[in-house]
């Protein structure tokens, strides 16, 4: 019966086994950075507008499986917190059209040419939302503590092509203080992918319609999670060219005119390959649950003798 009572103590502490083993696997002290957060998205060149996540027989196996069943859930449990990711949206208009008029020829620009992502991590930016919305005096008082809640930040430029036909993107900045995911002191890197997303609208002759212009990944790469690290150069990541599906040859009369709704949304995601080992092996627990069930019961002396 103490080998059953070892037992039914092993199945109560490892009921919390993901909680267990997320606190005996070390991270790295600038991961594991989940909450509370704020992740902001904004044109930088955009006006600044204020805004308004036998007993012993037969309980024994029992008990023996939900050990092996808790240890498997586990370390499913603590394979998740290695791989995060957020987003943020932002709106505005594409392009900027002035009509052809007195001899000079139509001009069409880009009316942001900055896209940009910061997630901040703390108690102030939680409580005060993003920078950009702070009013002046707010933002003058508390601008130390803010920016020292800045993780992460990612910072892009469009280009427009001469004719306004197509664009494309060229990451220009992107810095990584603190992780959302779990990293592995064993490793200290993470994986860092992030994705662009532009969409518009567009009208036919029967209705208008939502058009996707661009869906553009940005593979960063791995990322040294250390105070001597430097970011990373990311210009070599540019995008190639996106068709631009408006017409603003299309555009009359003499005032300039915005076309094109703007809805940007840029997603960061990380991961640490480590969690990937560790889901590994939740799956090699599953699949081999009968032969640990075994074994552990043989170790405790209490290997059912009915078996055939």
């Amino acid at each position: 019966m103490l080998r059953v009572a070892v037992l039914v103590a092993v199945a109560a502490m490892t009921g919390g086994c993901g909680s267990l083993l997320n606190a005996m696997i070390p991270a790295n002290s600038r991961s594991n950075a989940d909450a509370p957060e704020v992740v902001c998205v904004s044109f930088p060149d955009a006006p600044r507008e204020v805004a308004p996540l036998a007993i012993a027989a037969v309980v024994a196996p029992i008990i023996a499986g939900i050990v092996v069943d808790q240890v498997a859930k586990g370390l499913e449990e603590e394979a998740k917190r290695y791989k995060a990711s957020y987003s943020g949206r932002a709106s505005s208009y594409l392009l900027k059209v002035t009509p052809a008029s007195s001899g000079a020829a139509a001009k069409v620009e880009l009316v942001q040419k900055r896209m940009r992502i910061d997630r901040y991590h703390g108690n102030v930016s939680k409580e005060h939302g993003c920078p950009r919305d702070l009013s002046d005096a707010l933002r003058t008082t508390r601008a130390t503590q803010i920016e020292s809640e800045r993780a992460m930040s990612f910072e892009a430029e469009m280009e427009l092509g001469k004719n306004g036909e197509a664009i494309f993107i060229t990451p220009t900045v992107f810095e990584l203080k603190r992780t959302k995911s779990k990293v592995s002191a064993f490793r200290n890197k993470v994986d860092v992918n992030v994705q662009v997303t532009l969409t518009t609208f567009v009208k036919d002759d029967k209705a208008t319609k939502q058009a996707d212009i661009a869906q553009v990944d940005f593979p960063i790469g791995k990322i040294e999670l250390a105070d001597s690290a430097k970011p990373p150069a990311v210009r070599h990541l540019r995008s190639g060219w996106y068709f631009v599906p408006l017409s603003p040859g299309s555009v009359s009369g003499s005032m300039p005119q915005f076309i094109g709704p703007l809805n940007l949304t840029i997603t960061v995601k990380e991961a640490d390959d480590f969690g990937d080992v560790i889901g590994q092996g939740a799956k090699t627990v599953s699949e081999n649950k009968a032969k640990i069930v075994e074994g552990l019961l043989k170790a405790l002396g209490l290997q059912s003798s009915n078996k055939k």
